[in-house]
């Protein structure tokens, strides 16, 4: 069965295309892809002052987003996820 992610990593990858056209994704190339961005975004709010609770809690949502894709990559139902973020 394939597996949908939480409501918490469709608003981060909401969030990440709300700027661009997002492209249905087809493959598990295209995720790992969508990974390296997520982990470019945490690489980049590590350095932040870790003072910012807004932005410590940003951050703790983008990498519980990674890490859900990550762990369930080869089981992710990209339907759904295409079906979330085309909404």
């Amino acid at each position: 069965m394939a597996y949908k992610v939480s409501d918490n990593t469709i608003e981060v990858l909401k969030e990440l295309y709300k700027d661009h056209e997002f492209e249905p994704l087809t493959n598990k190339k295209q995720v790992q892809e969508m990974l390296f961005g997520l982990a470019f975004i945490a690489m980049g709010g590590s350095f932040k002052n870790n003072d910012d609770e807004k932005a410590n809690e940003v951050l703790k949502k983008v990498n519980n987003a990674g890490e859900e894709l990550k762990l369930h990559m080869d089981e992710l139902d990209l339907k759904y996820i295409n079906s979330k973020l085309m909404k």
